[in-house]
């Protein structure tokens, strides 16, 4: 799916296997290089889109990570969809109910809770946790999408979860 043709300002451009300059990469390597930058940081900022999230995290020389994700997922889903759907709060009539439990959570973290591990599952699932057992997760596959996540430096994109398998920068890759 192109999200930026559904939606404009959706403007992150996937890495995938198609590109000749990406190449396959290991998830425990990309797993503690994204440990590296991440850890210590907070997210700073959120954008959502009915396709997509944005997410946000300043590092100390002033540079922007940015993560885009078609679904962010929180643990205990299910818990909070059945909290969701009672008053005071009734959401069920509402679009997208996961992406309101979703929001709730990341809105927790925002400026709050600083990362404090990054995961990757075999499926290609990213997962951010943060101070306090808070963690949201990045799902490696998604039904519907080509690609499921993406992480960029300042716009340069550093890597892709095409649906389970990962792609590099190979800038990324040596570093």
């Amino acid at each position: 799916m192109d999200y930026a043709a559904v939606h404009p300002l959706f403007s992150c451009k996937p890495l995938d296997g198609y590109n000749s300059m990406n190449k396959p990469i290991k998830i425990g390597d990309t797993a503690k290089r994204f440990a590296a930058l991440l850890v210590d940081r907070y997210i700073s900022r959120v954008t959502y889109y009915i396709t997509g999230w944005e997410l946000f995290i300043v590092l100390d020389n002033g540079s922007e990570i940015r993560i885009c994700t078609a679904e962010v997922r929180i643990p205990e889903q299910e818990n909070w969809l059945t909290r969701l759907a009672t008053p005071p709060f009734d959401l069920q009539e509402g679009n997208e109910t996961e992406d309101t439990a979703s929001a709730i959570a990341v809105f927790n973290v925002i400026n709050s809770f600083p990362i404090t591990d990054v995961l990757i599952t075999n499926e290609g699932t990213l997962e951010l946790r943060f101070a306090a057992g808070r963690s949201i997760f990045f799902p490696g596959i998604v039904e519907g999408v080509d690609w499921t996540w993406q992480v960029d430096r300042n716009g340069t994109n550093l890597v892709t979860c095409d649906s389970g398998p990962l792609f590099g920068h190979p800038d990324f890759i040596k570093n």
